[in-house]
């Protein structure tokens, strides 16, 4: 026999496969230049962090994804995704210069 893979497992590949999904991590990777395994890694440099919580804020406000969801695909705690969701939302508010990068993306706030 075979062996399968378990429910969470293919709910979390369904997620990934998700064209908007998809679409959005090609977007951080053409901006960034980071994939989807390199937003996983525990690093917190700014660079790779701000591609990070920009990828949790795309991928519950655009998306709709649940935290639970995010958390499984990033690898970090739900208390880290909300964070990291505050951080963008309030940088689309008051940074000019994220703001534009933003919108470079193809994103409007």
């Amino acid at each position: 026999m075979k062996p399968t893979k378990s429910y969470p497992e293919k709910m979390l590949i369904a997620m990934i496969n998700d064209i908007d999904v998809k679409n959005l991590f090609k977007k951080i990777k053409e901006f960034y230049g980071y994939t989807l395994d390199d937003l996983c890694v525990k690093d917190n440099h700014r660079h790779i962090s701000e591609a990070r919580q920009l990828a949790m804020y795309l991928l519950r406000i655009k998306c709709g994804m649940t935290l639970t969801g995010i958390s499984a695909i990033l690898e970090r705690g739900n208390s880290t995704i909300l964070t990291g969701i505050d951080s963008i939302s309030w940088r689309l508010k008051y940074d000019k210069k994220f703001q534009e990068r933003y919108k470079r993306m193809g994103y409007e706030s």
